[in-house]
């Protein structure tokens, strides 16, 4: 199950799983018809995929997706918790809605759908969790201080997790740096950007879901790891 599926890097991720034999329960908020060519997509490659609209801001809606997905497919070994909102929130500009906002489905979302799915999980003795938080959760940017929050939680929720479930399953994340560059990004940004990465290249939607299978089909020892996909920005920012 992946959330936020139908574009970017929930696309991206959802399409790899698929290629590996995996069947995928596409999550969706709006993007009604990028999800359907997604499953179309997918189901062309003779792998079973269904699309499931939640809005998940809201617990009740949470419930919801997560029954409708044990209706179709019986069981959720996989999770991959993907959704996320985004965008800049200069200081003096933060509302209450934005934070609660930021809060309820970039952490809170993926906490309560972690609890439900674990139980599922823990029934049959297996399971691998996997968040996507951002190089945000760990570098905090100051024009985007609800979302940097919210990530960092997610990484601290990733450890928290990782402890309390093992040793049946297995829980991580992937922090990407930027991946896919916003609309208001500029080239000048984009160039100083690559010039601090010590790899000459900013990450791809690719190198996240290869960090995702990684997890998925890797060690039965990893659990508790944060994978930054960044270049090797965050050792060089260290220096």
């Amino acid at each position: 199950m992946v959330t936020g599926a139908a574009r970017r890097l929930g696309r991206e991720i959802s399409l790899a799983l698929a290629s590996a034999g995996y069947s995928v329960a596409l999550h969706y908020r709006k993007s009604a018809s990028e999800a359907r060519t997604l499953r179309r997509q997918i189901r062309e490659k003779d792998v079973a995929a269904d699309i499931f609209q939640a809005n998940l801001e809201f617990s009740s809606e949470i419930d919801r997706l997560i029954q409708e997905v044990l209706n179709r497919f019986g069981r959720i070994d996989i999770l991959v918790n993907n959704a996320a909102v985004f965008y800049r929130t200069p200081w003096a500009e933060i509302r209450e809605s934005d934070w609660d906002l930021f809060m309820n489905v970039n952490l809170k979302a993926p906490f309560l759908l972690s609890q439900h799915v674990s139980r599922v999980m823990q029934s049959r003795g297996w399971g691998k969790i996997i968040h996507i938080a951002d190089e945000g959760g760990q570098r905090i940017w100051s024009g985007y201080i609800p979302y940097s929050v919210s990530k960092a939680g997610l990484i601290a929720l990733t450890r928290g997790m990782a402890r309390t479930l093992a040793p049946q399953i297995q829980v991580n994340a992937v922090a990407p740096s930027m991946v896919l560059p916003g609309e208001d990004t500029s080239e000048k940004q984009l160039e100083s950007m690559v010039q601090a990465t010590p790899m000459g290249r900013l990450g791809a939607p690719a190198d996240v879901a290869s960090a995702v299978l990684y997890f998925v089909e890797g060690g039965q020892a990893i659990s508790g790891q944060v994978i930054a996909i960044d270049g090797g920005r965050s050792v060089f920012l260290e220096e």
